[in-house]
């Protein structure tokens, strides 16, 4: 006699046994899947947040480029300003307001700010910081 008991019991056993094997396998090949696209998922998301990277990188390079282009240009306009308020050779600050007030001073400032797209207006300042002329009228 079969051990297990009849000979149906032990096809039933093995039948058994067989479709455990199958629901092993199957679990098996799910676990396998999921860890692969978990997998994908992650390396994705790596390449992903490095072209990021490099691409935040490079624009920021850019804008300060671009910055440091709008700051030279505000830059030679003061300094040309400059050039132009010790040319004029105010004595003291009333006189330095007397001269810089006037509207060719304003003129040559409005010209000036025509060279700069950036900028919505120029002043100059006295030294008690009371603006003395203004590009806007």
């Amino acid at each position: 006699m079969l051990r297990g008991g009849t000979p149906k019991e032990a096809a039933s056993t093995r039948r058994h046994s067989a479709n455990r094997r199958v629901y092993y396998i199957g679990a098996l090949c799910v676990a396998i899947a999921v860890a692969a696209a978990c997998l994908s998922v992650g390396l994705l998301r790596r390449d992903q947040l490095r072209e990021q990277m490099r691409n935040t990188r490079d624009l920021s390079v850019a804008l300060a480029e671009q910055t440091a282009r709008s700051i030279q240009a505000v830059d030679l306009i003061v300094q040309d300003t400059r050039t132009l308020s010790l040319a004029r050779g105010a004595a003291d600050a009333e006189q330095f307001k007397r001269q810089m007030a006037t509207a060719g001073v304003h003129d040559y400032l409005v010209e000036r700010l025509r060279s700069l797209p950036q900028a919505s207006s120029i002043a100059i300042l006295d030294n008690t910081g009371t603006i003395v002329n203004f590009t806007r009228t």
